[in-house]
This record gives structure tokens, C-alpha cells and sequence, in this order.
């Protein structure tokens, strides 16, 4: 698959894991006790979410067998009942909810700091950019 391809170069090292239903991406907001809910029927396949950690956090997820997209998209584009509309903003919610309560501004410094010794400059002279680890 395409996607799987190209994501393995850029997380050479990392496989996708399947997240489990009670995963707290499914209940950040909105409660989705069968984990990722299918919005537009392509198959009969069951949809599933996947994960890339990093540091022990979820960095990238990924959702097979369904696109909860498809459900923001115009009603006239899938003809879908409103019910799956609803579920496809509530889980698009979930994912925006989750994210943010699971960010943090260290780890996105550490990330920059990381990027910009790759890039030989020294973070010691550049303000603002700290992991609090800096006395």
C-alpha cells in the first residue's frame, strides 16, 4: 500500500500498531466505544486506526477502511445519512481534542533544538528556544 510505503521512510525504525478501542483518542471528547467509526461504505472491511509512536506518544495516526473526510465533504458527494456526518466531525473532534491535550511546548522545542544541531547551529545562541533543560 502507498501509504505504508511512504510512511516507513520517513519512520524507518517504527511500525504502524493498531490502537485499541478504549485507545483515549476514541473518548478525548466524544465516545467511540468500537474505536473508528466507518463514515462512507467502500467495502465491507472494518475500519481501524492505526499509530506511530515516538517517546512513548501517539505522533501519527492513521485510519483504514474509512475516511472520516469523506464526511465533511458536500452531502451530494456520498449521499451519506447525517448520522454519519455527525460521526465524522465528533471523531475529527476527537482527534483535534486528543492532539492538543497531548501536546507539549518542551517536546516541540526539543524537536526544533534537535533539528537545528542536525543543521550545525548552535541553540545556545538562539533565544526563545529552550527544552527547560537550559540553566
Amino acid at each position: 500500500e502507498p501509504f505504508r510505503r511512504e510512511i516507513k521512510k520517513i519512520f524507518p525504525s517504527e511500525e504502524l500498531k493498531e490502537l485499541p478501542f478504549d485507545h483515549p483518542i476514541y473518548n478525548s471528547h466524544y465516545t467511540f466505544p468500537s474505536g473508528l467509526p466507518k463514515i462512507h461504505e467502500h467495502d465491507s472491511k472494518p475500519p481501524q486506526g492505526f499509530g506511530i509512536y515516538s517517546k512513548g506518544r501517539l505522533c501519527l495516526y492513521y485510519a483504514y477502511e474509512t475516511n472520516i473526510s469523506d464526511g465533511w465533504a458536500d452531502t451530494q458527494e456520498h449521499q451519506d445519512p447525517p448520522e454519519k456526518r455527525d460521526e465524522s466531525f465528533r471523531m475529527g473532534t476527537n482527534i483535534i481534542v486528543y492532539s492538543l491535550m497531548n501536546w507539549s511546548l518542551a517536546d516541540s522545542c526539543t524537536i526544533q533544538k534537535e533539528e537545528l544541531r542536525r543543521q550545525n547551529i548552535d541553540t545556545q545562541k538562539i533565544s526563545g528556544i529552550t527544552d527547560g533543560t537550559e540553566q
